[in-house]
């Protein structure tokens, strides 16, 4: 497996990326917009994600409790690759 991209000046596989975006995806519609909080050390993973198969941006909306963050994305059905 060939990397796509790096993270942390890690090279990271399609299939790791895969695997990042299914966690903050509606699972029924991986389409739709991204509201979800996960670990802040799965964020930059998290963003190269979602900017990979969505071809939109991962903002962070929100610090609900210490070592947690709050991320959105309009999702690919509302962004530029739609």
């Amino acid at each position: 497996m060939s990397a796509v991209t790096q993270v942390g000046g890690k090279d990271v596989t399609r299939e790791e990326l895969l695997v990042a975006f299914n966690r903050v995806v509606d699972g029924g519609d991986w389409k739709g917009p991204i509201l979800m909080a996960i670990d802040e050390t799965e964020l930059e993973l998290t963003r190269k994600a979602v900017e990979f198969f969505t071809a939109t941006e991962l903002h962070v909306c929100g610090l609900p409790c210490e070592g947690t963050v709050v991320v959105t994305s309009i999702g690919y059905r509302a962004g530029p690759a739609a």
